[in-house]
């Protein structure tokens, strides 16, 4: 479960259960990767630019340690080994 690869297939099968058609995912590692696990109606970005318009932030590697992709998110899944986050999915937070 430590590959990354292995993690944004884990990720990307979270969103493609829970994503409603049509989502923006704004995606932080792999791209190819979950471009490619993602269902067709998904719409996969990276998260540089694309992030203030996306529905979903999907985070690997590196990304996890860079709180300021989350700002706006609120996590809903996450995959741990121990008491390591790999790798995390967030939603946009309802504005109010």
């Amino acid at each position: 479960l430590t590959d990354p690869e292995f993690t944004h297939d884990w990720v990307t099968e979270h969103l493609n259960e829970v994503a409603p058609p049509n989502s923006t995912i704004a995606a932080w590692g792999p791209l190819s990767i979950a471009r490619a696990d993602a269902r067709s109606d998904l719409h996969v970005r990276t998260t540089w630019g694309n992030r203030a318009s996306a529905d979903y932030v999907m985070i690997c590697g590196d990304g996890l340690y860079n709180a300021a992709l989350l700002q706006g998110f609120e996590v809903q899944f996450e995959i741990q080994r121990g008491t390591v986050i790999l790798g995390r999915v967030a939603s946009r937070r309802p504005t109010e």
